[in-house]
Formats: C-alpha cells, sequence, structure tokens
C-alpha cells in the first residue's frame, strides 16, 4: 500500500499537498451530457444508493464493467465525504460525460474543504478517500460556489474505451 500511495502523491510534492493546485482542469462541469441527477437530503443510506444509481445510470451507455466500477467507487467516496460534512443538509450528485471524460460532480453546502491528499497509517480508520478519488480519476478540483454556499467536487476519469456498440436489433 505504501508503494502504491507514494505512486499516487507523487506529483503533489512540492504543492504543499494541495491537490486542486496541481491536478489538470479540464473545465466545468456544467455542460455534462447528464447521466444522473440526484439530490437528497445528506446521511449514510443514501451512499450506497448514489452508488447503484451510478452503476444503472452508465450501464444503459454499455461502459466497460471496469469504467463502471471505478466510477462507481469515485461516487462513492466523494458522497460519503460530502454527507461527512452536510448530514441533514441537501447535496447533489451529477454523473455526466464531457468528452472525452466521465464526469463526477458532488456539490455540498459545507464551507469545509476536503482535507489534502496523503498517505494515511495502516492502523487508521479514514483518510483514504480522495487517495482512492486520486488513483481513479485523470483530474480532479474542488471548485467553491459563492453564489449557493459550499463547493463542488469533480472527478475526471479519461474513458479509453468509447461506449459498446448497440446490440444487434432482434
Amino acid at each position: 500500500m505504501e508503494t502504491t500511495c507514494q505512486e499516487v502523491t507523487k506529483p503533489l510534492h512540492g504543492y504543499g499537498g494541495d491537490a486542486e493546485l496541481v491536478m489538470a482542469r479540464p473545465g466545468a462541469a456544467a455542460a455534462l451530457d447528464l447521466k444522473l441527477l440526484l439530490g437528497f437530503v445528506a446521511a449514510e443510506p443514501f451512499v450506497p444508493v448514489a452508488r447503484k444509481a451510478t452503476v444503472q445510470a452508465l450501464d444503459q451507455d454499455r461502459f466497460s464493467a471496469e469504467a463502471v466500477s471505478d466510477v462507481a467507487t469515485i461516487v462513492t467516496e466523494l458522497v460519503a465525504n460530502a454527507v461527512t460534512v452536510s448530514v441533514g443538509r441537501w447535496i447533489e450528485v451529477r454523473v455526466g460525460i464531457k468528452a472525452p471524460y466521465l464526469v463526477v460532480d458532488v456539490w455540498d453546502p459545507s464551507e469545509q474543504m476536503p482535507a489534502t491528499v496523503r498517505c494515511p497509517g495502516d492502523e487508521e480508520i479514514n483518510g483514504r478517500g480522495l487517495l482512492i478519488i486520486a488513483a481513479l480519476s485523470t483530474a480532479w478540483e474542488i471548485v467553491p460556489t459563492p453564489d449557493r454556499g459550499g463547493k463542488r467536487v469533480v472527478a475526471y476519469m479519461t474513458v479509453s474505451d468509447p461506449p459498446l456498440p448497440e446490440p444487434p436489433a432482434a
């Protein structure tokens, strides 16, 4: 785990661990071809609901099982983080395509910014979410939303394989 952690965080060294300054900024997620839009009051039971809805939405486009799994994992981590800082408040999840990316965009009303990506100790229970997001995504960013408060955490994943072709009509 330590070697993998160091490989993922290596690009962050020299920047004070502030991933949003280091990662590429593919652009705002506003012009997404939406595949999923969820809004709910932040509570732990909704974390697996968001994951399942993501899998169902992307399976409809026939993305590879690996791509769907990676995006679902990113959704799970971002929604879990949003729930942690915004319990009982409204949060939103958007998953969509902005070529050549699959984009996960999670908004929460908390002003609390995510912790920096770091290598947690073996005994630590928390602290792996952003590490997982950094490992699975091409880039990610934190976007303050002063117009409505809070922030969006957006992860971009380059999908090397396009959606599978439509099956032949029977």
